[in-house]
């Protein structure tokens, strides 16, 4: 996660950019200043364009809790602070890689309506689809290379038009999606090196392969989906097919969720038909598993260790990995060790240089935090929501 004071997102973040940062088998988040205001009042909307135009751009849910009068929008105010505190609180989830908006669904709301009755404000969530996956993988104008800096410029872009280019208040990340933030916030520095050294040439990060072979990899994944004889009947199918092959149910069953009726072509892939997936249209994967692989290789290419042994000042990056996870190899935390020395080292000699740097282990969660330990993860990112009077968080 990563606090910043007064983070804005500057005109070039659309640019696209060098991927350079960890694996991210873990979440991150990221907040800004908290807002005041009583009975919540929860609603969930999916994104629509009332004209016949292709849609473009990312799809995403959005969830809002109403505790005062109805939003006005975040156009710009002349500083005061009463009119400040009229905007709600803001959050945006980026979801792991074959997953979609949905995943973040019920813990958002949860968390939504915790913050609302915490800080007396509303609160407004958007629950993104990331390129080739969700309702994304249909949209119009995401053009290859699927790469994370283009992720990262997709979601600096859906921020600009519902947000009025202002931060969210947070930005939390799972495993793809933590990274898709670490990227959107190295861009953000990166840019603002830019500008105070414009003389300098910035020189490109390093590059880590980091792969772990579990059970449940993503690779793994990819590999079996490309195998699965689409379209399927129903999801009992998909779960019949996995079962062998040493997939958990629960995991088959997450995989699940992105089967849809006719695909990504076809039905939205918010209907689900029945519990088993049952329809009078047989079922294919709403995601694009072409560019979701090579969104995959990017990933694996990207590395974002400089971004937490040195986070920018005014920040504070939050790391929470699974206490349960198959995915941290003893190189990856010894790795992770060394970030936080350094870190450390960087904070005593010039504390006003640098930014923050706190890592939490989550009891009784493997990689999927919000599914495995909600409570748990709430409890972490809750306190930040409420004392956000002077800072923003990146998760």
């Amino acid at each position: 996660m990563v606090q910043h004071s007064s983070v804005q997102l500057l005109p070039s973040l659309t640019h696209a950019l060098r991927a350079a940062a960890p694996a991210c088998n873990a979440a991150l988040w990221c907040c800004s200043r908290a807002f005041s205001s009583s009975t919540p009042h929860l609603q969930q909307q999916q994104q629509q364009q009332e004209t016949a135009e292709p849609l473009t751009g990312l799809a995403f849910d959005e969830v809002f809790v109403q505790q005062g009068g109805p939003y006005a929008g975040s156009s710009s105010s002349n500083g005061s602070e009463d009119q400040a505190t009229q905007e709600p609180i803001t959050a945006v989830f980026l979801h792991g890689l074959l997953g979609s908006s949905r995943n973040w669904r019920s813990f958002s709301r949860k968390l939504a309506q915790d913050a609302a009755a915490r800080t007396n404000r509303d609160v407004r969530m958007l629950l993104v689809d990331l390129r080739c996956h969700g309702d994304s993988a249909s949209r119009y104008g995401l053009h290859p290379p699927h790469s994370m800096a283009a992720a990262a410029n997709d979601v600096a872009q859906l921020i600009k038009q519902q947000l009025g280019g202002q931060a969210p208040h947070l930005l939390a990340g799972l495993s793809l999606g933590g990274k898709v933030a670490l990227q959107l916030l190295k861009q953000m520095v990166e840019e603002e090196e830019q500008q105070q050294q414009q003389q300098q040439q910035q020189a490109a990060g390093q590059y880590h392969h980091h792969d772990v072979d579990a059970p449940t990899s993503v690779g793994k994944i990819i590999q079996l989906i490309h195998q699965i004889p689409t379209p399927l009947p129903n999801r009992q199918a998909l779960y019949k097919y996995l079962e062998p092959k040493g997939i958990p149910l629960p995991v088959a069953q997450w995989l699940g969720t992105s089967l849809v009726p006719g695909g990504r072509w076809g039905s939205s892939s918010s209907s689900s038909g029945n519990g088993n997936g049952s329809s009078d249209q047989q079922l294919d994967w709403v995601f694009d598993i072409t560019g979701a692989a090579a969104l995959y290789n990017s990933y694996r290419l990207s590395s974002y260790w400089d971004v937490l042994t040195q986070p920018p000042p005014g920040v504070v990056v939050h790391l929470v990995r699974g206490e349960l996870s198959d995915r941290w190899t003893p190189h990856m935390l010894q790795q992770l060790a060394d970030a936080e020395a350094k870190w450390q080292e960087a904070s005593s000699e010039a504390p006003e240089n640098v930014g923050e740097l706190q890592l939490h282990v989550l009891e009784k969660a493997g990689h999927w935090l919000q599914a495995d330990n909600p409570e748990g993860l709430a409890a972490l990112m809750s306190p930040w929501l409420k004392d956000l009077h002077q800072a923003r968080l990146l998760w």
